[in-house]
Parts: structure tokens; C-alpha cells; sequence
């Protein structure tokens, strides 16, 4: 995956249909399920589930079964395992794309404080305390 999302945004808008696009591009595209995406960052950070799913704070049951794939988790759920992942904004908006939810967004108040504590590796619990001094939703 060498383009941006706007790049190819600009390329699939130039083309006469999506068949073209799909051909072109087909490098760009995800092919991994949110199961392996996990399994990709538990590899790669070397990190045992077991400490991901503690720092993450998820009921432990709950969290061994979306990295199973038996669950689709929420957005909320997904970026509390982002935080357990230790997650930078760009593996976390990769992790939200390939669950199909939505990206964080920095017009987005709650948004633009989680993304805050993830630029600056800041834990989960200490995140929920500033989005609730803010008045926002904490991540549960």
C-alpha cells in the first residue's frame, strides 16, 4: 500500500467504472480479516495477547473472542484495543478501516482527544479521565 486514501480517491473518480479501478489497484486494497490485522500487531510490537487484552481493560472473554473473529467488535472496543495494542494513529485508523468503522476524525471533539493520548502514548485509564473532564463518552 504505497498511495494515500485521497490519491486513490482521486484515481477511482477519474475512472469510467470500478472494474478499471479494482485492476489498477488491486495492491492497494485490504485483504486480511481484523483477526490477522491483530495478530500482525501482536507480531510485530512483540506483544502477548494476555497484556494487550489487561491494558485494554475489555472483559478478558470478550476480547480473546474478537481476536478469534467470533465477535465484530465497536468502534469504542476496538479503540480500547488500539490503546492495549499500543497502537500510533495510523496503525489505529488502519485497525478502524479494516473493522469497517469509522475513522477518527479531527473535527470530532471525543476524537480529537483520543487522538491526542494516542500521539502521545498516553494510557487508557488516563485517556477516559481526560475525556471525561472534557465531557465526553470514556472508552469502554
Amino acid at each position: 500500500m504505497d498511495k494515500s486514501t485521497d490519491e486513490l480517491m482521486k484515481i477511482l473518480r477519474s475512472k469510467p467504472d470500478a472494474d478499471n479501478f479494482l485492476k489498477e489497484n488491486e495492491n492497494e486494497l485490504i485483504h486480511y480479516s481484523l483477526p490477522e490485522l491483530l495478530q500482525q500487531y501482536l507480531t510485530s510490537k512483540n506483544l502477548k495477547k494476555s497484556d494487550v487484552i489487561r491494558d485494554s481493560y475489555l472483559d478478558r472473554t470478550y476480547a480473546y473472542q474478537i481476536f478469534d473473529g467470533k465477535h465484530k467488535p465497536s468502534r469504542d472496543k476496538l479503540l480500547c484495543l488500539a490503546f492495549g495494542l499500543h497502537l500510533t494513529v495510523d496503525e489505529t485508523q488502519r485497525l478502524l478501516n479494516t473493522a469497517q468503522v469509522s475513522r477518527l476524525y479531527p473535527r470530532i471533539k471525543r476524537d480529537i482527544l483520543i487522538i491526542t493520548c494516542l500521539e502521545k502514548k498516553i494510557k487508557i485509564i488516563a485517556c477516559n479521565d481526560m475525556l471525561e473532564t472534557n465531557g465526553e463518552p470514556i472508552l469502554q
